[in-house]
């Protein structure tokens, strides 16, 4: 085992990653919009016009980025995390402990 989602269940979460994302959705929290144009804009902000070059680790300074912004745009933060971990084939757990320590923020 090399501690990576199997094919199908990799594909199959990607499929509802995509179907959430062009829902304007929730991965975590179904049935509240997350991935709307405007939490979109405030992450990108967030992230993009206060770039931290610094050593910490991804998820520190992300975690930075977002603190004191809307509740939406944290847990957008993470479902992007989330996203891309998912993207790298990442068991159910790694991404959790990636998505919890945004999610912290």
């Amino acid at each position: 085992m090399t501690g990576r989602l199997d094919r199908p269940a990799l594909y199959d979460a990607a499929r509802d990653f995509l179907e959430t994302v062009a829902a304007q959705d929730s991965i975590f929290t179904p049935g509240r919009g997350i991935w709307t144009p405007s939490n979109l804009e405030s992450l990108r902000s967030r992230v993009f016009d206060n770039l931290d070059l610094g050593k910490d680790a991804f998820e520190t300074k992300l975690k930075k980025q977002v603190t004191g912004a809307p509740p939406e745009v944290v847990q957008l933060a993470g479902e992007v995390v989330y996203a891309w971990f998912l993207k790298a084939g990442l068991p159910p757990l790694r991404l959790t402990r990636g998505v919890d320590s945004i999610h912290a923020a």
